[in-house]
Formats: structure tokens, sequence, C-alpha cells
């Protein structure tokens, strides 16, 4: 009996501890995005996550290496462009067959709603455009690799035609990426849409799948 009991606790702890550190890195996260909500990306401190945290900053240190370790986890939940990373081999076999067209539309949409309701994302948004940093580049490069990835779904089908594709894409991303952070800095309407309101949303992703469909049905009637 008592070999047994050995046994068991054996087995236990570690799944005890496991949970545990998944608890604790979970209150370290929500921690430190409940800061960038209500105070801003800059007042994101390894003391103030810690104390919010109800934690010591050495766990912090321990569990994400310090504060660029602890945003990196928080984009790899929130950023939708790093959810492609984990499952790109799947994403392409599911989209191959219309050479991309629905996926197009929908990560477009899933870009605006995921910026649009992720304050960390906004903030961080703002820094590329303003500030150096290391993790920052790293991000951007991840992004582009992935992006080179999700693109080769869709450059046979418009290799011949005059759609340049990538451009289109560049340009959708870059303005909804304007479009929140403009509402975010100037919380006024740009060009008369305002993306606070449910109404335009509506019809900004309508806009996208027009876009999109156009792109393709152009590239089929040129090809």
């Amino acid at each position: 009996m008592k070999n047994k009991r050995f046994l068991n606790e054996n087995l236990i702890k570690p799944l005890q501890h496991k949970r545990n550190k998944e608890l604790t890195k979970r209150l370290f996260l929500d921690a430190a995005l409940e800061i960038v909500r209500s105070e801003g990306f800059k007042k994101l401190g390894v003391n103030k996550v810690a104390y919010a945290a109800g934690r010591s900053k050495r766990v912090l240190y321990d569990y994400f290496g310090g504060m660029e370790g602890l945003i990196k986890e928080l984009l790899k939940e929130t950023d939708h462009w790093l959810s492609y990373e984990e499952n790109m081999e799947e994403t392409i076999k599911m989209h191959k067959s219309d050479h991309g067209r629905e996926l197009a539309s929908l990560a477009m949409k899933k870009h605006f709603h995921q910026m649009y309701s992720n304050p960390l994302l906004k903030e961080l948004g703002l820094l590329e455009l303003s500030d150096e940093q290391n993790f920052m580049s790293e991000l951007a490069e991840r992004r582009e690799r992935l992006a080179d990835q999700l693109f080769s779904i869709s450059e046979d089908y418009f290799k011949n035609s005059d759609v340049h594709f990538r451009s289109l894409c560049a340009l959708l991303a870059g303005g909804i990426n304007y479009l929140i952070l403009h509402s975010k800095t100037r919380r006024s309407p740009y060009c008369g849409v305002d993306i606070n309101d449910f109404q335009d949303q509506k019809r900004l992703m309508r806009t996208i799948e027009l876009i999109t469909n156009s792109a393709y049905e152009f590239a089929k009637e040129n090809n």
C-alpha cells in the first residue's frame, strides 16, 4: 500500500506543479493585458505586472525571462497572423482548392476584429511605427515568413494576370491598421467611416469581401 501511495504521489505532484504554473502564468498575462488596456503599453513593467498578478517578480522572470518574453507570449495568443504558425500545413491544405480565395477575405476580417478588440495589438501597432524594439523586428519578420507561406496558396492563380495580390493585401492590411490606429488616437471618423459604429463595421467587412473577390474574378478573366 505504501509503495502504491508513493507511486500515486509521484504522478500527482508533477501534474499539480504544471497546473499551478499554468495558472500563475495566466495571472501574469491577464494582469499585463489589463494594465495595457487601462494605462497603456508604456506603463507595462515587471514590478507593476507582478504586483497586479499578486506574485513575485522572480516568478515572472522564471516563467517568461522578463517583460519581452511575457509580451511574446501574449502576442502568441492574440496576434491572429501568428496563429497560422502552428497550423500552416493544415491551412494550406484546406484552402488550396480555391487558391486561397476564401482565406484572403477571412484573414483580413479576422485581422480587423482582433486588432480592434485587443488593446495590446493597438499599442504595439503604434510602437512599431514610432520606436525600434528588437522584439518588434522579430515579430515583423515572423509575420513576413508566415505571409510567404500563405501567399504560396494563391501565387500560381495570379501569375499571368495584372493583379499583384501581395500589393492588394498590403493595402488592405495597412488600411485596416490605419483606420484602427486613427480611431484610437483621434477618436473620429476617417473618410466618413466610423469603425466604432456597428453598421460601418459591417460595411467595411463587406467591402473587404468585394475587393478580394473582384481580384480573383479579374485574374480569372485575364488568365
